[in-house]
């Protein structure tokens, strides 16, 4: 099938998954009517807003909201600052006085700080996209990030069969979704005997350096494949290797999704990306922090998906939810 008939039928998917995601919210709230609706004020708190993936669990927390009635305050930094900023907007945050608080927090600082704030409040804490192990948290939505980075490691091992040169991007933040990224990497290409990791490199999108940081990798080293631990990495090391004419020969392997990095996929100038789905993130942090303040047991630890797709099984059906975001109960 030729690139221009299946962008054509990329774009299909994308209308029909829409029309999906609206009947799903329909029968999900139709569902839910037992579900009393009250007048509730909840803060989301992200540490960043910019970007698909954020943007989609702005998306589901709003579906959310809108569905039990709750007053919605989303803050946080456009682009992902340092702990103190993070805690600075945390602080601001809680003026208002929510019922409670979901947020997503890039370190255990971070998350210390807002826990410690929320107890004092005596309000409920949902952490999204957040792994710890701080008490006093109702809820943890989270996909296990460690053993992501091993799926994504032992992808680019069956990508090379068994033997060759992977480098490896980050953001440079220190963000501890990424640090568990990087150590389930390192754990699973150790285990390989025929795979190498050649260098960490931080590809920082704020500094504009990300380009540069690619272009020398490749100039200077042996690189048979690209680790990339975020969106902006992967996009800028696949449209590198485009350039360069070495799409497919060099493999890239990435983490979650945005529309031109799905594009690049169905291009081949990426091999394998490894999505979530931010909608019920967001979705389920709203959902459990009413339960929550009902007194309704909501579990600890919810799992969420994390699937690995190429530009073949992105298709398949029971990858539609994922890419294509709907409301997961």
């Amino acid at each position: 099938m030729s690139v221009k008939r299946r962008l054509g039928r990329f774009a299909v998917l994308c209308i029909a998954a829409m029309v999906a995601l609206l009947l799903g919210s329909c029968m999900h709230q139709a569902e839910d009517s037992s579900i009393q609706r009250e007048n509730i004020d909840i803060s989301l708190l992200l540490k960043r807003l910019d970007g698909d993936y954020w943007n989609s669990v702005v998306m589901g927390a709003e579906a959310a909201s809108k569905e039990f009635n709750v007053t919605l305050h989303i803050s946080g930094p456009e682009k992902q600052g340092s702990p103190e900023q993070l805690l600075e907007t945390a602080k601001l945050a809680l003026v208002h006085h929510p019922d409670a608080v979901v947020f997503a927090a890039g370190n255990e600082e971070v998350t210390a700080g807002i826990v410690e704030a929320g107890k004092a409040a005596r309000i409920p804490l949902i952490a999204i996209d957040t792994e710890t192990e701080e008490a006093g948290i109702s809820s943890i939505i989270t996909i296990n990030h460690h053993q992501a980075g091993r799926a994504v490691a032992l992808k680019m091992s069956e990508l090379l069969a068994g033997k060759g040169s992977v480098a490896l991007l980050t953001d440079g933040l220190g963000d501890n979704n990424q640090l568990r990224r990087e150590e389930g990497i390192k754990e699973a290409l150790a285990e390989e005997s025929g795979m190498a990791l050649i260098g960490i490199e931080p590809c920082v999108e704020a500094d504009g350096n990300c380009r540069s940081v690619v272009s020398s990798l490749l100039n200077e080293q042996q690189v048979d494949g690209i680790l990339a631990l975020n969106v902006q990495a992967a996009v800028t090391a696949a449209l590198e290797v485009k350039q360069r004419g070495l799409g497919g020969k060099i493999k890239i392997v990435a983490f979650d999704s945005s529309m031109e990095l799905l594009e690049l996929l169905q291009e081949d100038q990426l091999q394998a990306v490894l999505v979530q789905n931010p909608f019920s993130i967001g979705y389920l942090g709203i959902k459990n922090a009413v339960l929550a303040l009902r007194g309704e047991e909501v579990p600890l630890h919810v799992a969420m998906e994390a699937k690995l797709v190429n530009s073949d099984t992105m298709f398949w059906p029971e990858n539609q939810r994922v890419l294509f975001p709907f409301i997961q109960k």
